[in-house]
């Protein structure tokens, strides 16, 4: 009896995965490759934000020092930006943008997405955004009343 056709398909079977695995290397690296390229888009962006935000202090106090130092009048404008209040109708429109973003961004995913329930996360943003109204009511303040010229 001759073994060695035996022992070549014994082989042949057993190089086959090592060969598959083999051709999976582009499919592997594209799996782990896109989700990375995804989050660091993420990160860069919200990295660039705060960068932005950071700038804009910085040039923001830089002016008022140099206005202090040569005893110029101080716009009001840059006084409320640099005490930190917020505006309360600031929430109002970031609360109305966060609901149409979140419709939005539901109705993309129902309709793109092979999974149905991941149209929750438009209404996750959009419930941000009534958070934002709620908001917005709570911290307003009553109007006050013309005074008449006399």
């Amino acid at each position: 009896m001759n073994r060695n056709p035996l022992a070549a398909a014994s082989l042949v079977a057993l190089a086959a995965p090592t060969a598959a695995l083999a051709g999976d290397i582009g499919s592997t690296l594209v799996s782990i490759g896109v989700p990375a390229i995804v989050f660091g888009f993420v990160l860069a962006i919200v990295g660039g934000a705060f960068y932005v935000g950071f700038r804009e202090t910085k040039e923001r106090q830089e002016t008022l020092r140099l206005a202090i130092e040569k005893g110029v009048a101080i716009p009001p404008e840059l006084v409320e930006g640099a005490s930190g209040e917020r505006n309360p109708d600031k929430d109002l429109r970031s609360g109305i943008k966060q609901i149409f973003i979140g419709i939005g961004v539901g109705v993309l995913l129902w309709f793109v997405s092979p999974f149905r329930n991941v149209w929750a996360v438009g209404a996750m943003i959009a419930i941000f955004g009534i958070g934002h109204i709620v908001a917005w009511a709570l911290t307003r303040r009553p109007a006050k009343p013309a005074v008449p010229a006399s």
